[in-house]
């Protein structure tokens, strides 16, 4: 019984750092541009 409640903290402990990243990104505007990220591949940079 002692492992079980281990798991379950642990992946409470997971679950809400998952959470809070994601939350940050979405502050801080990672998943704003999301349709471009698929054009990326297309354009032709040159280097200098």
């Amino acid at each position: 019984m002692t492992s079980v409640w281990c798991l379950l903290i642990a992946g409470g402990t997971m679950g809400t750092i998952a959470l809070i990243g994601f939350l940050w990104g979405v502050k801080n505007g990672a998943f704003e541009n999301a349709e471009d990220a698929k054009y990326i591949v297309f354009r032709d940079e040159e280097d200098d």
